[in-house]
């Protein structure tokens, strides 16, 4: 059986990791001193396992693919399709 969830990006994480950690920027020394494990127990739904033993349950949106392209990204496809055409 395969697994139905979505991957969630680094930096959707990272913002939920610097909204409950009240932070203005992610700090990865933070985020390793406090957070034990992740869970995704289902679509949408992140659970921040702390080392305290407290558990930060959040939900998170998948952004449409387009706005998940970063700039280089969108350049190399802007290149292919040219390729493509030329051919």
């Amino acid at each position: 059986m395969r697994c139905q969830a979505k991957q969630i990006s680094e930096d959707i994480l990272e913002l939920k990791a610097t909204e409950f950690l009240k932070l203005s920027i992610f700090q990865e020394n933070q985020f390793k001193t406090r957070v034990k494990q992740i869970l995704v127990p289902e679509q949408g739904t992140i659970i921040f396992c702390l080392k305290n033993g407290e558990e930060i349950k959040t939900t998170w949106q998948n952004r449409s693919r387009s706005e998940s392209w970063t700039a280089e990204m969108k350049q190399n496809a802007r290149e292919r399709n040219l390729c493509k055409q030329q051919k």
